[in-house]
């Protein structure tokens, strides 16, 4: 990945979804659900984002900490790991890269707002504070798009977000027989 994209001059948004089994605070399950726990040491967790963020340096520069961290499907930890693991990561990613761009776990639609509201909430962590960009993935019609991406930027602003919001995921079928708007 590293290699096409300086050769072809592409921008990569490093997605870092998952966890080694070996290292999952949830040992109990099978290794597939284990790499979706939060880990064990925050700072085991930290130290292994930045050694990939070091190995990836310069040629990547944007990092989005984990995939629908909102949703069980993709993160079976608490709002408080999730915080805990995103100041972690950022704090590790910057050592490395002070530029870098830590990007939000996006959430899936409007309704993760509640759940950021809980990441935010997590003492210590100060996640509102441990990522540059913010992400949305979004479902639905095209005609809800800019309403719902206006409901999380005020969401974020109200809590003093004021940086950027990318949308890194719309789903919206290609084939004209199935799209509805």
């Amino acid at each position: 990945v590293m290699t096409l994209a300086q050769r072809y001059h592409l921008r990569v948004l490093a997605d870092l979804l998952t966890i080694p089994p070996w290292m999952a605070a949830c040992p109990d399950v099978d290794p597939v659900s284990r790499s979706r726990c939060a880990p064990a040491s925050i700072a085991d967790y930290g130290q292994m984002i930045g050694e990939i963020t070091a190995h990836a340096d310069p040629v990547i520069r944007d990092w989005e900490i984990w995939n629908e961290p909102d949703r069980g499907e993709f993160f079976s930890g608490t709002p408080s790991d999730y915080a805990q693991m995103l100041r972690a990561a950022h704090d590790a990613i910057k050592a490395v890269d002070p530029q870098a761009n830590v990007v939000l776990g996006a959430i899936t639609g409007t309704y993760g707002t509640s759940w950021l509201d809980q990441v935010f909430a997590t003492p210590g962590a100060d996640a509102l504070h441990a990522f540059d960009t913010a992400n949305l993935h979004e479902r639905g019609g095209l005609d809800t798009l800019g309403g719902d991406v206006a409901t999380v930027r005020a969401f974020l602003a109200a809590r003093g977000f004021t940086g950027p919001l990318w949308v890194t995921e719309h789903g919206y079928p290609a084939d004209p027989a199935y799209q509805w708007d």
